[in-house]
C-alpha cells in the first residue's frame, strides 16, 4: 500500500526518542496503529511495535485446534479441506499452507478462514491484472496433517483418502468446496455441460466412485494442448441435477456466483 494514499498521524515517542510515522490502520494484535517502512513505501508488519516485539508470544495465542480436523463435524472445516484439494498449496516437510482467490470470491468466504483463525492475508495481481486474494497458515502441525492426507501430492493423486475421513454428511460440502475451486458449469439451448479439470495424470477414481453412488455417467478426456489437463464432466441434464443437488444439499456455503448458477440451471425449462 503506497505511502502516498494512506492517512497518517505521529505515535508517541519510543524508548528511544523517536517518532515513528505510522498509518491510521489497526495492529491486527491489539488495535494500535501499524508502522510504515519509508525506505519502500509500504506497510512493514500487521503488527505495532509492541506486539512485533512479543510476537511469538501473540501467535502462541493462535495455534491450530486439530481436533476439529481429526473429527470433522463442523460443515465450514469439511469445505475448507475440499477447497485447499481443489486449490490449496502445500509442501511436503514444509509450514506454509496457501490458497489465492479473486477478491469478488473471497468476499463469499472469507468467514471460513477462522479455521484455524491465524491466516494471513495479503494483496496480490494475476498475470491478467486481477486482483487477488492470497491466503496462507504457516503450521508444521497443519501442514503434517494435510500430507498425511495426501494434500502434497493431490495433482494426481485421489482423494479416496481424504474422503474417508469425513463422516457422510460432511462429503457434500466437501465436494462443494472442491467444485468451487476447479469446476465449472456451462449450459445453453444446445449443451449443458459440468465439469472439472486437473492435471494431466488425475487419478479420478473418487470422482467415479461419487458418480456411481448417484447414477452417473461421466466422461474423462486427455488433452495435450497448450498445456496438459485431464477433464472429468457430466453432459446430462438429469445427471448433472443429481450432482449438483448433492453438493448443495445442507447449509448455505460456498461461491455465490456458482450456487446463483446452479440455481438458474435448475429452473430452466426442459
Amino acid at each position: 500500500m503506497p505511502i502516498e494514499q494512506l492517512d497518517y498521524g505521529w505515535s508517541q515517542y519510543d524508548k528511544n526518542h523517536r517518532r515513528h510515522r505510522t498509518c491510521l490502520h489497526k495492529c491486527s494484535g491489539c488495535g494500535n496503529v501499524r508502522e510504515v517502512a519509508q525506505s519502500r513505501g509500504r506497510i512493514k508488519t500487521d503488527l505495532c511495535s509492541v506486539c512485533a516485539f512479543t510476537r511469538p508470544k501473540f501467535y502462541n495465542r493462535k495455534k491450530i485446534c486439530l481436533d476439529e480436523f481429526l473429527s470433522v463435524r463442523n460443515f465450514l472445516i469439511a469445505y475448507l479441506l475440499g477447497f485447499l484439494w481443489a486449490d490449496g498449496n502445500v509442501t511436503k516437510d514444509g509450514y506454509k499452507v496457501s490458497v489465492n482467490f479473486l477478491d469478488d470470491d473471497f468476499q463469499d468466504i472469507k468467514h471460513i478462514f477462522s479455521f484455524p483463525d491465524s491466516w494471513g492475508f495479503y494483496n496480490k495481481k494475476s498475470p491478467n491484472k486481477r486482483k487477488l486474494i492470497s491466503c496462507q497458515f504457516h503450521s508444521k502441525v497443519f501442514n503434517n496433517f494435510l500430507c498425511d492426507f495426501d494434500f502434497h501430492i493431490k495433482s494426481g493423486s485421489s482423494a479416496c483418502k481424504i474422503l474417508n475421513h469425513l463422516p457422510q454428511d460432511m462429503r457434500p460440502y466437501w465436494w462443494r468446496g472442491y467444485f468451487d475451486g476447479d469446476g465449472n458449469l456451462f449450459f445453453d439451448k444446445k449443451q449443458k455441460i459440468l465439469s472439472i479439470t486437473s492435471c494431466y495424470q488425475q487419478n479420478w477414481d473418487f470422482y467415479i466412485e461419487l458418480c456411481d453412488q448417484l447414477e452417473i455417467v461421466p466422461r474423462i478426456y486427455q488433452v495435450k494442448h497448450i498445456y496438459d489437463h485431464s477433464r472429468i464432466s457430466i453432459q446430462n441434464r438429469v445427471e448433472i441435477l443429481k450432482f449438483l443437488d448433492f453438493i448443495y444439499q445442507g447449509e448455505r456455503v460456498g461461491l455465490l456466483r456458482k450456487y446463483n448458477k446452479y440455481q438458474e440451471f435448475s429452473s430452466q425449462e426442459i
